[in-house]
């Protein structure tokens, strides 16, 4: 991945992912989950509460895995991710924390010197036929890149690859002409 007819389509959140799509061979090259790191310096953390009982912690975007993982690609000619926002339906600590991650992104992908062409959902899931639904998501993403079926297939968290995939392909077809 050294040329610049990359693009680059971002599915962003905790569950979000990575793919890139080059121009001049027509294929994904590559796709990948969003990078995460368990989160440290927390006010629980640092004032000596006890971790939740479930022993889990939470996760943040790695920004510096996300930074070397775009670096590593060379150069792009587009980077195209999903404009999301907080849902009525989350809750406060959710909104904000998926924000914090958005914001990371944001602010990775600034230090690299790109700017995001930042598409609605409902504005590239029409464009390419779609719907919410995220199993016809999963569907397309398999017909226009058989070659990685099985990655896409490998249980929910693939939606997000596939739609990563589909996104970066949106770029290619109607951003990056």
């Amino acid at each position: 991945m050294s040329n610049a007819d990359l693009i680059l389509g971002v599915d962003p959140g905790y569950s979000g992912a990575l793919a890139w799509y080059d121009c001049r061979n027509h294929r994904l090259v590559h796709v990948t989950p969003m990078p995460l790191k368990p989160e440290t310096g927390s006010a629980a953390e640092l004032f000596g509460a006890a971790k939740p009982a479930s022993g889990g912690g939470r996760s943040v975007v790695d920004g510096d895995e996300l930074a070397r993982e775009i670096r590593a690609s060379g150069p792009l000619r587009a980077v195209v991710m999903e404009h999301v926002a907080s849902s009525p339906k989350m809750g406060v600590t959710s909104a904000f924390r998926f924000g914090q991650g958005f914001g990371v992104l944001q602010g990775v992908l600034a230090a690299l010197g790109h700017t995001p062409r930042l598409v609605y959902p409902n504005v590239w899931k029409t464009s390419l036929n779609l719907s919410s639904d995220k199993s016809k998501s999963t569907a397309a993403a398999i017909t226009l890149f058989p070659e990685w079926s099985d990655t896409f297939r490998r249980g929910a968290k693939s939606a997000d690859l596939a739609e990563a995939a589909l996104i970066a392909y949106y770029g290619r077809v109607f951003v990056a002409k």
